[in-house]
């Protein structure tokens, strides 16, 4: 096979894997996302008067919602409220049920979670909502509806705000997510030292975060850098990886030189398929971590020639969001 054709094996690779879930390559990790919580809704106690109360939770009532999943079960979902002990029946139930994906670019979900108490299995709590999923895998713009029952306390006299003795309660109404309160802005991206270059390439390849692509799926992970060269022509420099499910890394490293009549791409690529051991490569999701060590990249494609371009080393440090 030549240079050719296995870089553009390897750029196909590259481009399918958003496809792909890392799942064999690392170990199963837990997404949580802590929102703070709003809702409206109703609630009709036993012997009150009025029969139906409506209330309003705020974010600055202190509530929160916690909602987590796990690779190695994706469409499992969990689900916690916190009420900070205004609702001890709502604090204990924990929530479990299903997510599915309700787009083919996986990027939206509906979901349903439902719960007992331990202690009293008579009050329940059950969530059906819709939520979006970022490039990094977490969850935002959750919302939905909510029923549940539980014991409580009405307002007898709003003026003095005096309660009932506890009765038991329906409540139903809508939820919403606010503020996402364990989301963490991508780190700065780092920096490699690049050798056997061509001179307009470089000997440094400093990404810019805005350059920075990171998808994440509960079926694949591609993770992209990039540093762009002003001047005429200008270039574009980008490095992207990809991790498949039987431990295969994939990296290709582009040059791309634009003008306005014409352009030309160089490519070099490293494939490995045994994560992680491939030599000189090290990734750790933990700390959103990709580590150089003399690792070399072969030449794949070079638009403007035939000849084989000589290959390239990399040493360094990349970041990434932790996933």
């Amino acid at each position: 096979m030549t240079q050719w054709s296995k870089g553009k094996m390897i750029l196909l690779s590259l481009a399918l894997v958003g496809v792909m879930w890392l799942g064999a390559a690392a170990p199963a990790r837990a997404i949580t996302d802590t929102f703070e919580l709003k809702a409206t809704f109703k609630e009709r106690c036993k012997e009150n008067p009025r029969f139906v109360d409506p209330f309003t939770v705020k974010v600055s009532d202190g509530f929160t919602i916690t909602f987590t999943r796990d690779d190695s079960n994706p469409t499992h979902l969990q689900a916690t409220i916190n009420t900070d002990g205004v609702s001890p029946d709502i604090d204990a139930i924990p929530l479990a049920g299903r997510a599915h994906f309700s787009n083919k670019t996986l990027s939206k979900v509906e979901f349903v979670v439902s719960g007992v108490n331990p202690g009293n299995p008579n009050h329940f709590l059950t969530l059906r909502g819709q939520g979006t999923v970022d490039r990094y895998g977490h969850l935002t713009k959750v919302a939905g509806t909510v029923f549940w029952q539980e014991t409580t306390t009405y307002t007898i006299d709003k003026s003095t705000g005096a309660q009932s003795d506890p009765v038991e309660c329906f409540s139903s109404g809508t939820f919403g997510a606010g503020k996402n309160l364990t989301w963490v802005p991508p780190p700065p991206p780092g920096t490699l030292r690049v050798t056997g270059a061509p001179s307009d390439v470089g000997g440094r390849f400093v990404t810019d975060k805005r350059l920075f692509n990171q998808q994440v799926h509960v079926v694949g992970a591609v993770i992209i850098w990039g540093e762009f060269h002003t001047g005429f022509p200008a270039h574009t420099e980008t490095l992207l990886i990809s991790i498949l499910t039987d431990g295969t890394l994939g990296m290709l490293f582009t040059d791309t030189t634009v003008s306005i009549s014409s352009s030309a791409v160089r490519e070099w690529n490293f494939s490995c398929d045994n994560l992680p051991g491939c030599t000189g490569v090290t990734i750790d999701r933990l700390t959103g971590t990709l580590t150089f060590q003399n690792v070399v990249l072969v030449n794949s494609f070079n638009s403007t020639s035939t000849s084989t371009l000589a290959p390239i080393t990399l040493n360094g440090i990349l970041r990434f969001t932790p996933f």
